[in-house]
């Protein structure tokens, strides 16, 4: 399945074959020939991670375009899976190599961050964020540009300075690099 990157950086078929594929596309309503993949450089360290990433902006709706669904790295000579997304937790390629990931855990719980790679691990540099209602029934909305996720260190936001923010980091998404075809 992966025979251009097993060859060229050492991903072996038969690790990556073990993935269910019900994990791999974590669980959206995919088949193996929605999905392509391909070898970038995320982090700038000589050894390109593998993208798998779906590139029909059908599959996922409006913001669902381009979804990156998961990235292995190198460690050791083996492959590692960095992260994969699933139905309530999708990644995108940002600008400058960085990754975007927007997940929810409800309706009053929901993120999103913009992360680097950093040598096979993902690192937070800003996380925007809901978490619950006030006793008024306003929805908690914070902000960090550090990637705390607690509260009391993060800036509290105003709803629409919440949506504005989510609109500025869904604004600079990037589209996958030509993909080769899975199946």
């Amino acid at each position: 399945m992966y025979a251009e990157s097993r060859h060229k950086k050492g991903y072996s078929t038969e690790e990556l074959d073990r993935i269910d594929t019900y994990q791999l596309i974590g669980g959206y309503d995919l088949v193996m020939s929605d999905l392509g993949y391909a070898l970038i450089d995320l982090d700038h360290d000589g050894i390109e991670e593998l993208i798998v990433g779906c590139p029909s902006e059908n599959v996922f709706g409006a913001n669902g375009g381009e979804i990156v669904i998961a990235l292995f790295g190198i460690q050791d000579g083996e492959p590692i899976k960095i992260f994969q997304s699933w139905n309530r937790n999708r990644h995108y390629l940002y600008t400058n190599d960085f990754i975007c990931q927007q997940g929810s855990n409800g309706a009053a719980n929901s993120f999103s961050e913009i992360l680097r790679l950093e040598t096979n691990e993902l690192v937070t540099t800003k996380r925007l964020w809901s978490n619950g209602i006030d006793a008024d029934q306003n929805l908690l909305t914070y902000y960090s540009d550090d990637g705390n996720f607690e509260e009391n260190e993060s800036t509290k936001i105003s709803l629409d300075q919440y949506y504005e923010l989510n609109d500025e980091i869904l604004s600079h998404q990037i589209p996958l690099p030509p993909l080769t075809p899975v199946s």
